[in-house]
């Protein structure tokens, strides 16, 4: 059994030799780009800056517009405040004149009423007594 493990293991170190890669042929070439580290890190610094200023601004758009949107939302809603009081001081000016209509018709009807009785002559029981300064005339 030893014999046998240790011939699998020769085996796989033949394989292995075999199947072994070959070197890599690459062609030497400068990395990173034809600026210092120094430079390239400035750049970096600033496209930092560059992207927080352009974060801040959007964020001061996105408050900006809100407050737009919520200021719009305040002006409609008192627009439809003062439609629905002018509605209702329209509302009480026609009951006013309404009822001061009335009142002018029922003057009218009570005055021409009392005329009529001045016209016809109606007993005095109908009309206004006026105390005629007799002993059966009340005291106020």
């Amino acid at each position: 059994t030893c014999s046998v493990a240790k011939k699998e293991l020769d085996d796989l170190e033949k394989w292995k030799e075999e199947h072994k890669p070959g070197p890599i042929k690459l062609v030497p070439q400068r990395l990173g780009g034809m600026k210092s580290e120094a430079q390239a890190r400035q750049k970096q610094q600033m496209m930092f800056m560059q992207s927080k200023y352009r974060q801040k601004h959007k964020r001061e758009e996105y408050i900006k517009a809100k407050k737009a949107a919520e200021e719009a939302e305040i002006l409609k809603k008192k627009a439809i405040q003062r439609e629905k009081a002018e509605r209702l001081e329209v509302k009480k000016r026609q009951q006013e004149m309404q009822r001061r209509q009335m009142f002018l018709e029922d003057h009218y009807y009570k005055t021409n009423e009392l005329l009529n009785r001045f016209d016809l002559g109606l007993p005095k029981s109908d009309s206004c007594q006026i105390a005629d300064g007799g002993p059966e005339s009340t005291a106020w």
